[in-house]
């Protein structure tokens, strides 16, 4: 076992297991003040126009692709934000999409979109060209599945899901999701195991349920990079990384970030709530439900969970009511903390490389723009 100020690191039954206690120092990285790029907002170009974005890449020459969801299609810019090409449409024909979901660097320089309406898989090369698309192998046990990650070896990380049934009774649930190897193919390898799912409240009624947001409700990040996958669950400051055939290998703590829920605070997200809603109605049941919900006596230990390109692990802190974090902790591809390091207001990272963040940003008017940020990495 060594130990620093900071720092444990101990090996049990082959598991390497780091832990951190104390605030961690500022990274001495940090991101442009200014975005580099900027895709979007009040514009008579209909090409810059954004609508639901999924997910974005910035391809090794540093030309950016976008899962346009609301259009059902990927947009081609080039490394200043100037739009190049379109593929896909909205369709159910080879290269077409119904409900075009994320999208993920694959073999050689191709793109692997997901299409959760359709259930299908397709693939591009980094310049837009329709390759093939094949369909997940599903079962009565498993009526329904998706690609969430891919390995460096071109297999796929999927997760299986199970409808709740039609008769739940009121109150919070978190429902369970297994996780599948699956070939390149997408045809069940290996169940790997199973994991929960997001802390959700239902609210029941003689024919079905409702359900609402839970009241800082716990929820997991799932997410696969190099050769294993990382499963964060916010109950607690740990994560921890799995090797493709289902073992863990890593587990990364921080033992004393615990932050406790006060009253100020569930009263601010009262208000947030309320304002939300966009009628008298709608204002009228946020307000009936939000008296019903479960009060947890701490808020969940982290937020967004990202692996960048060089394997580090950025974890944001948890913002009530965002996704998107003002703070991410880094830590290195063997789980030694690097530091913290402050996010650009209300932005929300798809893809950080080595000298770069890029992802999604929404203005004073709520419309979608997508922003590269240079990342500076002085001393490094």
């Amino acid at each position: 076992m060594t130990e620093t100020a900071r720092t444990t690191e101990r090996d049990s039954a082959g598991i390497r297991i780091v832990e951190h206690r104390g605030d961690p120092r500022s990274l001495s990285w940090h991101v442009d003040s200014v975005a580099r790029v900027d895709i979007g907002g009040e514009t008579e170009d209909t090409t810059q126009l954004l609508f639901g974005v999924t997910r974005a890449l910035r391809l090794a020459d540093g030309r950016i692709v976008v899962g346009n969801g609301g259009t059902n299609e990927l947009r081609f810019f080039d490394a200043t934000g100037r739009f190049m090409r379109s593929a896909g449409r909205d369709g159910e024909g080879p290269g077409e999409f119904r409900g075009l979901g994320t999208l993920f660097p694959y073999r050689g320089d191709s793109l692997l979109v997901t299409d959760n309406r359709l259930r299908r898989l397709s693939v591009f090369d980094d310049h837009g060209a329709f390759g093939r698309s094949f369909t997940i192998q599903t079962s009565d046990a498993l009526p329904f599945a998706t690609v969430i990650g891919v390995f460096d070896d071109g297999t796929l990380f999927g997760q299986g899901f199970v409808q709740a049934g039609e008769e739940v009774p009121s109150g919070l649930r978190r429902y369970d999701n297994t996780f599948y190897h699956l070939d390149t193919l997408a045809g069940l390898l290996t169940p790997l195991s199973t994991f929960p799912g997001t802390e959700t409240y239902f609210e029941a009624f003689d024919r079905g349920f409702r359900v609402h947001h839970a009241l800082f409700g716990r929820s997991t990040r799932y997410l696969a990079a190099g050769d294993r996958f990382y499963i964060a669950a916010n109950d607690t400051y740990e994560i921890d990384g799995y090797r493709t055939d289902g073992t863990v290998d890593r587990v990364v703590r921080r033992t004393d970030a615990e932050r406790p829920v006060t009253d100020q605070d569930v009263a601010a997200e009262h208000v947030r709530r309320e304002k939300s809603a966009r009628s008298d109605q709608a204002r009228s049941d946020a307000a009936r439900i939000f008296e019903q919900l479960p009060r947890p006596a701490t808020f969940p230990a982290y937020g967004a969970v990202i692996v960048d390109d060089s394997l580090n692990l950025w974890v944001g802190d948890y913002v009530p009511g965002s996704t998107a974090p003002t703070v991410w902790t880094v830590f290195n591809s063997e789980g030694r903390m690097l530091g913290t390091i402050p996010n650009p207001p209300g932005f929300m990272p798809d893809h950080i490389g080595h000298d770069f963040l890029l992802g999604r940003w929404r203005d004073a008017l709520d419309v979608e723009h997508l922003r590269l940020y240079a990342l500076i990495k002085q001393g490094r």
